[in-house]
């Protein structure tokens, strides 16, 4: 039977769920089928392809005056044959699930294969959401300020799947999750597991270790964390100092194994100041002044540190 999802449980197990199906190339929204005013979780597909980036605000995020500058915000549209039955939703929240640590395809080969997480949005279906079929579609929007309108970016994701709305009031919602012997907010979970934005930098010729010197726009941004994602963190060791003031970070990656080609900066974009539009980040506002590499037995190597993307 259809329930909405009401517990850190729930959440995580349509996460795994949803990430195998989707990873298997289905991408059908989970369950397919669902009363109104349940919560749905829907894979997303898309990520990565040229000119569709993915947003991931959300409507738990904006309530505490958060938003994905950088890369917009996702609308659900559910499409009925009868026009005013159709209705548009923005996403609780949109986050990506990956394989466990502990997994093969956390440590063997296909976490090479960029993308090998799943994209994946929970949507609140309306109260007064009218029974019968929809297709859902997938708009993309963003915003440059604020609690601004939310402009139209083209094109759609390439996204439309079948869904029904069933008779009959969904389950209430619970914003408080057990865990363990402890209570957390679920509206809290829900927004640290945002994703946020990143610099993605390469590095030639597989050193055994790396340093980098980067300088990024302090005004305008701030670094959340730097990591090794290639591999899940699981084939290096990533140390790094931020000057906030100077807008200048260190970057020290060890890598015994030598497989590291990659490594990422997460960023937050700040909110522009009253009156003005935000400028999201490019690759030219971020530049490698430095790097150093070495092979296994601490000889320097001759390897490069160059900006990839941001994504």
């Amino acid at each position: 039977m259809p329930a909405r999802i009401s517990s850190l449980r729930d959440l995580i197990h349509a996460m795994i769920v949803g990430a195998a199906v989707a990873i298997g190339c289905t991408s059908e929204p989970l369950p397919l089928a669902a009363q109104a005013g349940a919560t749905i979780a829907v894979p997303v597909s898309g990520e990565g392809l040229q000119e569709q980036e993915i947003g991931y605000g959300g409507t738990l995020l904006a309530e505490v005056g958060r938003y994905d500058f950088q890369r917009g915000e996702l609308e659900f549209h559910f499409a009925s044959a009868n026009p005013t039955h159709s209705f548009t939703k923005s996403p609780r929240i949109v986050t990506r699930a990956g394989p466990d640590p502990g997994s093969a395809a956390a440590f063997g080969s296909l976490f090479d294969v960029p993308g090998i997480s799943q994209v994946l949005a929970l949507v609140d279906i309306p109260s007064e959401a009218q029974p019968g079929p929809y297709t859902i579609q997938i708009r993309r929007c963003r915003r440059a300020r604020p609690g601004g309108t939310c402009q139209p970016i083209a094109p759609d994701l390439p996204f439309s799947r079948p869904f029904t709305v069933l008779s009959g009031p969904g389950a209430l919602n619970q914003e408080i999750a057990l865990v363990g012997p402890n209570a957390y907010s679920t509206k809290e979970f829900l927004r640290e597991l945002y994703p946020y934005p990143k610099i993605v930098f390469q590095v030639t010729n597989l050193p055994a270790a790396t340093r980098a010197v980067i300088t990024y726009p302090a005004s305008r941004m701030t670094v959340q964390s730097v990591f090794e994602e290639q591999y899940g963190g699981s084939q290096s060791i990533v140390s790094w100092h931020d000057d906030a003031t100077s807008g200048q970070i260190v970057v020290d990656i060890v890598d015994p194994t030598r497989r590291f080609t990659k490594f990422a900066i997460a960023f937050d974009l700040k909110a522009p100041p009253p009156g003005t539009d935000v400028q999201r980040l490019t690759l030219n506002d971020v530049q490698v002044i430095s790097s150093a590499s070495y092979d296994l037995n601490g000889a320097p190597l001759a390897a490069n540190v160059t900006k990839f993307t941001i994504r």
